[in-house]
């Protein structure tokens, strides 16, 4: 997933370097720029290209992102409130569809930032208590 999300990075700054539209200062940065890029070359059906596959990237995310969250999920709750957890994804993705996006991106930053303190700490017990599997 993380090598699809650059190659599409890459791909997509390609087009946009090859069809002149980041000199635009009417155009704004990102999807916009993509879209304008198709559009010059595939007039409306390439706004359709991009939104469709736009849609099939995001959809596909969403879906294995919650697959394998829910498997880790079930690993550590012995396969037990497993609907709860997808109700609970459920709700994060209809919240993400309504809200703002800065607001989801913070929400986003306070998570990583607070799963980011066990994996600091284990790190620290780790080292503490096997330093041998931290070398290189």
């Amino acid at each position: 997933s993380t090598y699809t999300a650059g190659l599409i990075s890459i791909l997509s700054g390609i087009v946009t370097i090859l069809t002149d539209t980041w000199q635009s200062p009417h155009i704004p940065l990102g999807i916009n720029m993509l879209v304008e890029s198709f559009r010059i070359h595939f007039s409306e059906i390439g706004v359709a290209i991009v939104s469709i596959t736009t849609f099939l990237f995001a959809f596909g995310t969403i879906i294995g992102n919650s697959y394998n969250g829910s498997e880790c999920f079930n690993y550590l709750s012995k396969n037990r409130y497993t609907k709860g957890y997808f109700l609970f994804m459920a709700a994060m993705v209809l919240f993400g569809a309504i809200a703002e996006v800065s607001t989801f991106w913070a929400l986003i930053d306070i998570v990583l930032a607070l799963v980011a303190v066990p994996h600091v700490v284990s790190l620290l017990f780790l080292a503490y208590r096997k330093p041998e599997l931290l070398k290189i």
